[in-house]
């Protein structure tokens, strides 16, 4: 509250205008007027003596008349003029209200109005309670602060003409109160502020409403009567009585015990309309407030932030005047929560944050002329982050407009992930200017030749408040794009720094400003285009020598090595002009099948050639009937050999016609050793035709044999073949 000197209010009637002569004005004065269901009026009158008419309205009161027809405010109806007994011209107008909110808030918006609006704190109580029985009524505002608005309407409308000042048209009245059919004086000549109370007081001395959970939902409310024990035993039926029925279902009641004054009552809710009723229960009020609403901060780092309405009126059951029996409770919060509210007697929205301190924060940075980037990743636990998952993408978006935000959550670890880039170096400091407090880079070619180029990269960047997340330091990695390899010698750190290649990597202070300047160069395009082009010749001439080589050893030369055939491998001829092929392992002549490895009947083993020689030369005579031709060094049938009893040419000769040529062997076919010749026969000799008889059927090849033995020596009785 306030103190106003009488002459220095300004008037609040236009009609005080007629008194400008006299000095006095208009004078003010009201009477409020209180119903027993807390509705109630008040009349507002400005009287203008009969001489400031006819001096200064020229005896025409009507015409400020019209102008308040015309210009009075919505929260007043304007009641017209009148003439009380003496002669003297009586304006008025009637505020109407339903309760205590409307009448402040029509008080409000009429001092509002005026040159000078002072803040309005207008409040009564009609008690009928086991506590206290009457009413009681104060406010801040005089007659002329409320009505100053008509004194600005008659300033503003010309009528007194320039001879009469603004603070000359009004003068202070006295404010009247009525209750109950009582007339109470509420205000004098030197107090120019109404209060007035005429009340039974049983009430406790003071009420405490305390409310914890908040940050959990579960909200738990105290309230603390500290009660009088003359005022309890005046009434302690009626109390005994009163706090039994406001303490709700599942709630507790605590007495007072000895010479203990205080009386408890405590109760629980999830719901905030549950704690809203019970407290109006408890308070014997209809005007408790209760309300939390959740949401996140960034400024100055993520949090969680909570809104809190929490109001109540105890005028029923405790004193402290008019104005000071309502307040805001008492909300006990974590300590690990910001701004925690005290009590006051102001309604008003609290805000409590709750700072949410990331794990880990990482900043890597890529400073290029083309495509410059920052990238920040913010870890923190996932349960910390659980209660706002839904919110952290819009709030980080909101916090970094120009970034790409993602979130994702692994091993119980919530990582927000922001990127922005830049198409080259201008963009990119116009980015980091606007995102991080003027932070900047630079590129600059130092020199510049065939192979190579030399570039000075220079980065100034504080990570601000708002963006560390509450955490005491960040980890970062500056990758410096246009330079190949930084030169330590020609380079400039502020803080200790791990320098690898192109990259400056190490630990910062949150508040810690990052400034390097360092020089490297890197090679150019055209030197990697002249290396590739080099070792591609080499390789190309490598692979080029190794295929030579390969299709050489593949290609081989015809006859080395190899046994009549011209190609040292092993097997058969293909049958010719019908022939069976021989397979190297039919049975021969009845004796046991001959195996290309065994020794032959107990002859000698063959002293011939081994497998993958070549054949001595005149072994074997033209025509004779062994029909094997070129093994073992042995030449085939000449051309136009008679065909063998069976009617099959003879090994070797090729079909009627067709001239001799050498076939080469079946894939998979077995070098055979020599067929020795029959007992009794001697070398070079015919077979007969019936000793031989026709091959069977080609059966499947045996497996590869091991290197085969070599021959036996022949039979002491058998002429020797070499012979």
């Amino acid at each position: 509250m306030h103190t106003r000197s009488r002459t220095g209010v300004f008037g609040i009637f236009l009609v005080l205008a007629a008194l400008l002569l006299s000095a006095c004005g208009a004078k003010m004065d009201s009477v409020i007027t209180l119903n027993d269901d807390a509705s109630g009026t008040r009349v507002f009158t400005a009287t203008v003596s009969s001489d400031d008419v006819s001096e200064y309205l020229d005896g025409d009161p009507s015409r400020l008349d019209s102008l308040f027809n015309d210009q009075t405010p919505a929260e007043l109806t304007y009641d017209g003029m009148s003439e009380d007994g003496d002669g003297s011209t009586v304006f008025t107008w009637t505020l109407t209200f339903a309760n205590e909110t409307e009448y402040q808030d029509k008080l409000t918006a009429l001092v509002n109005l005026g040159e000078s609006p002072d803040p309005v704190n207008a409040s009564y109580n009609i008690f009928d309670s086991v506590f206290i029985t009457g009413f009681e009524y104060g406010d801040n505002v005089s007659n002329q602060d409320i009505m100053d608005w008509a004194v600005g309407a008659v300033d503003a409308s010309g009528l007194l003409g320039d001879s009469v000042g603004r603070s000359d048209m009004s003068e202070e009245g006295i404010t009247t109160l009525i209750y109950g059919g009582e007339t109470y004086e509420a205000s004098d000549e030197y107090s120019y502020y109404a209060e007035v109370s005429d009340v039974e007081d049983m009430r406790a001395s003071s009420v405490r409403v305390v409310t914890a959970g908040v940050d959990t939902g579960q909200y738990t409310r105290t309230i603390t009567y500290d009660l009088p024990n003359e005022n309890y035993l005046d009434n302690q039926e009626a109390i005994d009585e009163f706090f039994e029925s406001a303490t709700p279902q599942g709630g507790t009641l605590t007495k007072p015990t000895g010479s203990d004054t205080k009386w408890v009552i405590e109760f629980s809710s999830d719901k905030p309309e549950d704690i809203v009723a019970w407290t109006n229960a408890a308070l014997l009020s209809d005007d408790t407030e209760f309300s939390v609403t959740e949401g996140v901060r960034t400024e100055g780092g993520l949090g969680l932030t909570l809104e809190v309405v929490d109001y109540f009126d105890c005028a029923q059951v405790c004193t402290g005047g008019p104005g000071w029996t309502s307040g805001t409770g008492e909300i006990i919060l974590p300590d690990d929560w910001d701004n925690v509210g005290q009590y006051e007697p102001i309604k008003e929205v609290r805000e409590f944050y709750l700072p949410m301190t990331a794990s880990k924060v990482e900043l890597n940075m890529t400073v290029a002329e083309k495509n410059p980037s920052i990238e920040l990743n913010y870890e923190f636990p996932a349960d910390v982050l659980a209660d706002i998952s839904d919110k952290v993408d819009v709030e980080f978006g909101e916090m970094y407009p120009n970034a790409d935000v993602d979130t994702s959550t692994k091993d119980g670890v919530t990582t927000v992930e922001v990127r922005m880039e830049s198409d080259d170096i201008a963009a990119f400091n116009s980015l980091l200017n606007s995102e991080f407090d003027g932070s900047s880079v630079t590129v600059t070619e130092l020199d510049s030749g065939l192979f190579s180029r030399s570039v000075s990269a220079r980065v100034d960047f504080q990570l601000s408040e708002d963006f560390q997340m509450n955490a005491s330091s960040y980890e970062y990695e500056i990758k410096f794009g246009d330079i190949g390899s930084i030169d330590d010698a020609k380079s400039t750190f502020n803080l200790e720094v791990k320098v690898d290649g192109n990259k400056v990597s190490g630990q910062n202070d949150a508040n810690g400003m990052i400034v390097f300047e360092v020089q490297g160069s890197k090679m150019k395009l055209v030197a990697w285009v002249i290396i590739g082009v080099v070792l591609l010749a080499v390789i190309g001439g490598i692979v080029g020598a190794v295929l030579i080589m390969r299709r050489k050893k593949k290609t081989g030369v015809p006859g080395q090595g190899q046994p009549g055939m011209g190609q040292g491998q092993p097997g058969m001829y293909p049958p010719q002009g019908g022939q069976q092929p021989y397979g190297g392992q039919q049975p021969y002549g009845g004796e046991q099948q001959y195996g290309g490895e065994q020794q032959y009947g107990g002859q000698q083993p063959y002293g011939g050639p081994q497998y993958g020689q070549p054949g001595q030369p005149g072994q074997g005579q033209p025509g004779q009937p062994y029909d094997r031709p070129g093994q073992y060094g042995q030449p085939g049938a000449p051309q136009g050999a008679p065909p063998s009893p069976q009617g099959q040419p003879q090994w070797g000769a090729p079909p009627p016609g067709q001239p001799s040529q050498f076939q080469p062997p079946s894939e998979g076919a077995q070098n055979l050793p020599p067929r020795p010749p029959e007992p009794g026969v001697a070398s070079g000799s015919a077979p007969q035709a019936e000793s031989m008889p026709p091959p069977p059927a080609a059966a499947a090849p045996p497996p590869a044999a091991a290197a085969p033995p070599p021959p036996t020596a022949p039979d002491d009785s058998t002429e020797d073949p070499a012979s």
